[in-house]
């Protein structure tokens, strides 16, 4: 009977030991599987680890770039903005030197404008310069003709001849004498003159003239004083001759030469003397008996 308990005990057992074997089968498997699994899975977190990493990385970079084309970009815009405005500096340049060269231009065709203007004011003005001259040499030639008509030695040489003439007519005794005035014009001459004017006054109308000479000896007078002295003296004598006579004065007041005429009470004087003598500067000045000229100055411009 006992070795049929010992079967009984043996037969359970087994199967215990085959579901411990299945079970640490089993568990040997899951474990190796789960194993495989943990280290797939580790693996795999590596990997994603690394693939995050590099995706990181390449974040990173891609950033970097960004930041890199953003600065690029940014500098870019700054430059693009520089050359913008250097653009428009230019441009405003441009125009600024457009307006001076088109400033320039209108000045440039104003000058030239004005210089036509001048070079015909130059050429009228040229034009009117000869026509001047030619006035002007004309007129120096006219006055060179007067100069001649109106030279004093000329008229001393028709003065001379006349006062011959007078002197012939009622002084000399002869008609064919010669006349005492001498060729040159002087103070010797100037009184011969006087004294003719005189003495044909008393042969001529009875009217007797005496001449007083107040000059000095060594006094010069220039052929020019002579004559204006002389056509004085004629006046006052051309005056004595309305009288019964008179006398007649030469003499010097300082720088004037001063001719009086002397006579009765009540002389005339000839209402066209007055005009005619102020007209060459002389004074004259009539009292009830005397008449005088007054020459100023000529004394003074005597050589």
């Amino acid at each position: 009977m006992a070795p049929r308990r010992a079967t009984l005990y043996v037969v359970p057992v087994l199967p215990a030991l085959l579901a411990l074997a299945v079970l640490l089968i089993a568990a040997t498997v899951w474990g190796a599987v789960t194993t495989a699994r943990l280290r797939t899975a580790r693996a795999d977190s590596a990997a994603a680890a690394a693939a995050a990493d590099t995706a990181q990385a390449a974040a990173a970079e891609a950033d970097a770039r960004a930041e890199r084309e953003a600065a690029a970009a940014v500098a870019a815009a700054t430059r693009a903005d520089a050359a913008e405005q250097r653009a428009r500096t230019e441009q405003a340049r441009a125009l600024d030197a457009e307006a001076r060269a088109k400033l320039e231009w209108d000045r440039a065709a104003s000058a030239e404008r004005r210089a036509d203007v001048a070079a015909a004011e130059a050429e009228q003005a040229a034009t009117e310069a000869a026509r001047a001259a030619q006035r002007a040499d004309g007129a120096e030639a006219a006055l060179d003709a007067a100069r001649r008509t109106l030279d004093p030695e000329g008229l001393w040489l028709f003065e001379r001849r006349r006062l011959g003439r007078l002197w012939r007519d009622w002084v000399s005794v002869t008609l064919d004498g010669t006349p005492p005035v001498p060729a040159a014009a002087g103070i010797d001459a100037l009184r011969i003159g006087v004294d003719i004017l005189a003495a044909a006054s008393r042969e001529e109308c009875g009217v007797p003239i005496d001449v007083r000479w107040a000059l000095e000896p060594d006094l010069v007078l220039d052929t020019a004083q002579v004559l204006v002295v002389l056509r004085a003296a004629e006046e006052l004598v051309a005056t004595a001759r309305r009288t019964s006579g008179g006398d007649l004065a030469v003499e010097r007041d300082d720088a004037d030469l001063v001719v009086s005429l002397t006579t009765e009470a009540g002389q005339l004087v000839a209402s066209d003397l007055l005009p005619a003598s102020t007209s060459l500067g002389w004074r004259v000045a009539a009292t009830d008996s005397v008449l005088t000229v007054r020459l100023p100055g000529i004394v003074a411009t005597a050589h």
